[in-house]
């Protein structure tokens, strides 16, 4: 049943609290407060209005998920919510937005609705320069292509943030990022307030940590960081798992940076102290860190057949000292599902070298039960070709050519 004609129905009967049958087997009561915004919504999408309809549509979902209404409802309002942001060009809710209705969608079983969102929050994230949304969001896109196991070649390249220009594969365009005074500017800004600003100002600083980055400064990006995790370490009202999407999108470089800046190739704990150094070993047992890539393969026999791409799950163990990966299970996915790509992806898996883990209190930890994807690409160029395997993983993704 359509929400909207529910809601127009009983508001039209006078009935504060209106009863609605969307959901499948029984009734269920929807608050004014998600009902007057959903209608505020339904008037400003009528009145042309965008960033009217955007606004009502966002507060109309945030009611819903307070009230803690059925996943159909909460599902339909937050689709509105992502399109209407859309319309009013607000690429960071879209992000947000998407990535939240797209968890519902799952929860539902919808795994159409789930990756269209998902792609939507990957583009939307890449949009606003939303490090802390696109991390997340890209890591569960792929997950979602490989679970639906139709995924096609260009998918898996755009849900992996690959450019392939010559196989017609190119993501969308990252916007320029802000220069570093204005990027200061908005990370004091968002630190004016408080925990609710946690999101806005990590954006700011990884804007600041790729700058350095790109001028191989890497005194001042390992010191962006540092300083950064410190902060929110120490911000109240964060909760551990806002804390851990945090430390996600600061983290994710650190291991280039020891690596390119200062050939470390140990734990890298040294070069932290006090809640920056439980963020950094925490994150290195959440999301191990590769140190080197053997040279890619691909399976020559799918290269015969004219298959240029396949995707493989593999779930292995890295070992407290690092070093190489210790295979558990692989498992193929897509067009072809064969056994030559699992054989070529675990050969691709024993060419990684992980950094070692670290703990605090100076105990080796225990081994890290990881889950990495795999796909491999071909690229054929008159003549010769181009072989390349891209490497993509629970910790947000790396690549190579």
């Amino acid at each position: 049943m359509n929400l909207g004609w529910v809601i127009r129905m009983f508001m039209a009967a006078g009935v504060t609290v209106c009863h609605a049958a969307v959901a499948a087997t029984q009734d269920e009561v929807i608050p004014p407060a998600v009902a007057g915004p959903y209608l505020a919504y339904e008037q400003a999408v009528a009145a042309q209005d965008a960033a009217a309809a955007r606004a009502a549509a966002l507060q109309a979902f945030a009611a819903a998920q307070a009230a803690g209404l059925s996943d159909t409802i909460m599902l339909t309002l937050g689709v509105n919510a992502v399109a209407a942001a859309e319309q009013a060009g607000d690429w960071r809710d879209v992000a947000e937005v998407a990535l939240v209705a797209a968890e519902i969608a799952r929860w539902q079983g919808a795994g159409g609705d789930e990756q269209a969102l998902l792609e939507r929050a990957v583009t939307a994230a890449r949009l606003s320069l939303d490090y802390v949304t696109l991390i997340p969001a890209r890591r569960l896109l792929l997950a979602r292509l490989f679970d639906a196991g139709n995924a096609r070649h260009a998918d898996l390249l755009r849900a992996g943030q690959v450019d392939a220009p010559s196989l017609g594969v190119r993501v969308s365009p990252t916007p320029a990022s802000p220069d570093n005074d204005s990027l200061r500017g908005m990370a004091d800004a968002a630190l004016s307030r408080g925990s609710s600003g946690a999101r806005d100002y990590v954006n700011a600083q990884v804007g600041l940590l790729e700058h350095a980055i790109a001028e191989e400064d890497w005194q001042e990006a390992l010191a962006v960081v540092r300083e950064a995790s410190a902060i929110v370490g120490a911000m109240d009202g964060v909760g551990e798992a806002e804390a851990a999407g945090l430390y996600d999108a600061l983290l994710e470089r650190v291991s280039l940076i020891l690596w390119r800046g200062y050939q470390d190739r140990g734990s890298g704990r040294s070069y932290f102290s006090g809640s920056a150094e439980q963020a950094w070993c925490a994150y290195l047992f959440r999301r191990p860190q590769v140190l080197e890539w053997g040279p890619p393969l691909y399976p020559p026999r799918a290269l015969e057949r004219g298959h240029w791409s396949g995707l493989v799950r593999l779930r292995f163990r890295v070992m407290p000292e690092g070093g190489r990966a210790r295979l558990d299970e692989a498992e193929s996915a897509g067009r072809p599902s064969r056994i030559e790509y699992r054989t070529a992806s675990e050969r691709n898996l024993v060419g990684l070298v992980f950094r070692p883990q670290c703990r605090l209190d100076g105990a080796p930890v225990e081994m890290t039960e990881w889950d990495g994807f795999v796909i491999s690409e071909f690229e054929s160029r008159g003549r010769g070709a181009r072989v390349g395997a891209y490497v993509f993983s629970s910790m947000a993704g790396f690549g190579q050519d």
